[in-house]
């Protein structure tokens, strides 16, 4: 049905390639038919050691182009982000059909679907910083949702195969940890592991001499000015398991965000070089993305992610470990970032405080505010 045959590796000559992809992917996504059969062929992968999932290898080591898009916005908003994260994780290169869609919509295909386990009051309390376990699951298709009302259009539906997590990841968060200062030592280090399948332990339990195959950690010192998260693969030998890092921006959302978005880069050595990636979060488009991200940010966030041709040489369980670190370094920086406008009444109760926050800047593990206040009292401003 919908979910891409990507189990065709190294099967398909380059003639074959060329006629479904095109020559090269700047020519545009291809949109298949409502019941697509397509496969994508690249180098095989090399062995894996710990996920064994042969369609997640497969879509692993074909997908280059992502979107990893945050949803249920409008229910975090109302709940002023207390509603669990849910991540939609999709290939942007090949668009499909929203089956049942009177509009004949077509959207990027949906290949994994990201949910957090977390306590609420975690997420009440330590927003941003909350303990929380998140499953990876295959995305098998995605259909029309309902109209209620006649103009009420509940959202779509996607097909997600929960009868077991690809694999897991586990974030210790507040509480044991103090997190959100900077990163002098092991205690503030905001980390995060990768497990196959379904994590068996409480939250919190992994330490770096644990059982898992990936994991994600601000280094020690928060890297000075430039956010960064270090992605390690255990399966690597000792001296050399610290693979690659991915750097953001030193200055980053508020205003800034609004009106140029973010970018980071996943490279192998520290400098932004990007040689295995770029990725890009998104601007709001306008409309209610431009109201979600004024008055309630972190409730909505859009990655595009790009990979070089030297992503292709990593295996599909450091692919996966990419991958986690994009949703960490969202966790970071964006969960329980400073909303671009801010009100509140002054101390008597006569007047209004306007809080404009301009962007945010990074200093070793903290995360500080740029803000211009305006007060309105008594008709003098």
């Amino acid at each position: 049905g919908i979910n891409a045959e990507y189990m065709g590796i190294a099967k398909m000559s380059s003639n074959e390639k060329a006629a479904l992809l095109g020559p090269n992917v700047m020519d545009g996504p291809k949109v298949v038919s409502a019941a697509p059969s397509y496969q994508y062929t690249y180098a095989e992968a090399p062995p894996q050691l710990y996920v064994q999932d042969p369609l997640f290898v497969a879509k692993m080591q074909n997908i280059m182009h992502y979107e990893m898009r945050q949803t249920a916005a409008t229910l975090r908003a109302v709940t002023a982000n207390i509603w669990p994260n849910f991540y939609l994780i999709s290939d942007r290169n090949l668009q499909v059909p929203v089956l049942g869609h009177p509009e004949n919509v077509t959207i990027a295909n949906p290949v994994f679907a990201l949910e957090e386990e977390s306590s609420c009051c975690c997420r009440l309390c330590c927003r941003g910083n909350q303990p929380f376990l998140a499953r990876l699951y295959h995305v098998n298709g995605v259909s029309a949702g309902q109209t209620k009302c006649g103009c009420c259009y509940t959202g779509h539906q996607f097909n997600i195969d929960r009868s077991r997590p690809i694999m897991t990841y586990e974030r210790e968060g507040c509480c044991s940890k103090w997190l959100g200062c900077c990163v002098c030592s092991p205690f503030c280090q905001n980390d995060m592991y990768m497990h196959s399948g379904e994590f068996q332990g409480p939250i919190g339990s992994t330490r770096p001499e644990g059982n898992f195959f990936g994991r994600s950690a601000i280094p020690i010192g928060g890297n000075g000015f430039t956010p960064a998260v270090e992605l390690t693969n255990k399966a690597r030998p000792a001296g050399q398991q610290n693979f690659a890092l991915i750097e953001g921006p030193c200055v980053f959302a508020g205003w800034k965000g609004l009106c140029c978005g973010d970018r980071f880069t996943v490279s192998t050595q520290p400098g932004r070089s990007g040689n295995l990636g770029q990725v890009e979060k998104r601007k709001p488009e306008g409309g209610c993305s431009l109201c979600l991200r004024i008055f309630a940010s972190g409730a909505s966030n859009v990655y595009d992610i790009d990979y070089s041709p030297e992503y292709k040489a990593l295996s599909a369980e450091e692919k996966a470990i990419v991958m986690g670190g994009m949703l960490h370094f969202n966790y970071i920086l964006f969960q329980n970032d400073v909303p671009p406008v801010q009100c509140r009444s002054t101390d008597d109760g006569k007047g209004l405080v306007i809080i404009c926050t301009l962007f945010e800047c990074w200093l070793k593990g903290c995360v500080l505010p740029c803000q211009i206040c305006c007060v309105l009292h008594g008709g003098r401003s």
